[in-house]
C-alpha cells in the first residue's frame, strides 16, 4: 500500500467548502488507487476528488487531476485537468450517481491517466484515459461543496499501490543477482 505521512489534513476551511488531503511520504510516478464514494443525493456542488504533486494548502494547489460529481454543471463524473484549464463529463449511462455507492480506479503512468466509475446500485459505469500535466503525485484530496447545509461525501475503503519506476526496480533486481552471487553453493572441496 501506499505509505501515507500521516491522516488525511484539512487543505482549506471556508463557508460551505472543505477539502481534506493526505500526503505521501514520497511522490509517485505511477501507481493505481481504488476506492467507494457515496455523494449526498442532495449535493448540487461539486463532490469529489484530486491528485497533487505537492502536500501545499488548498484543494485545487498544484492540482493535475480533479474528478467527481458536479450535478448543477451536467450529469455523470466531472473530470479536470491541467488545474481546470480542462474539463467534460464522462457519461457512465446511470440514471443518479448521487445516492448510490460508487467505486473509483485511478491509475496513472507517464503523464498519462484513467479513471474507470461503477455506479454499484444500478451495475453500470465508463472510465476515461487522458493525459495530466505532472505524473508525480504527492497528496490525494477529497472535497465538498455545501458543507453546513446538509451536503455530505462518504468516502471508503482507501487502497493504492505504487508502482515502482524503471530505476528502481533495475537497483532491486541488481542487488538480489549480487546477492545470490554472494551466496551462491560453492562446490565441495
Amino acid at each position: 500500500p501506499l505509505p501515507p505521512t500521516g491522516q488525511f489534513l484539512i487543505l482549506e476551511m471556508r463557508p460551505l467548502w472543505l477539502s481534506l488531503g493526505r500526503g505521501f511520504s514520497n511522490a509517485f510516478s505511477s501507481g493505481v488507487f481504488s476506492f467507494l464514494a457515496l455523494h449526498n443525493p442532495n449535493n448540487s456542488s461539486f463532490s469529489g476528488f484530486n491528485l497533487k504533486t505537492s502536500s501545499s494548502a488548498g484543494f485545487d494547489a498544484d492540482e493535475v487531476l480533479r474528478f467527481g460529481l458536479h450535478p448543477s454543471d451536467g450529469s455523470g463524473v466531472f473530470i479536470s485537468t491541467n488545474a481546470g484549464a480542462d474539463y467534460f463529463f464522462m457519461d457512465c449511462g446511470w440514471v443518479q450517481g448521487f445516492g448510490n455507492v460508487l467505486s473509483y480506479q485511478v491509475a496513472w503512468a507517464d503523464g498519462a491517466f484513467n479513471i474507470s466509475v461503477s455506479n454499484l446500485g444500478e451495475a453500470v459505469g465508463a472510465s476515461y484515459s487522458g493525459i495530466m500535466a505532472s505524473n508525480n503525485i504527492a497528496m490525494f484530496g477529497m472535497g465538498l461543496n455545501g458543507v453546513g447545509s446538509g451536503e455530505s461525501l462518504t468516502f471508503d475503503a482507501f487502497l493504492g499501490t505504487p508502482i515502482p519506476e524503471p530505476s528502481i526496480l533495475f537497483l532491486c533486481v541488481s542487488g538480489l543477482v549480487i546477492f545470490g552471487f554472494r551466496f551462491r553453493r560453492r562446490p565441495a572441496a
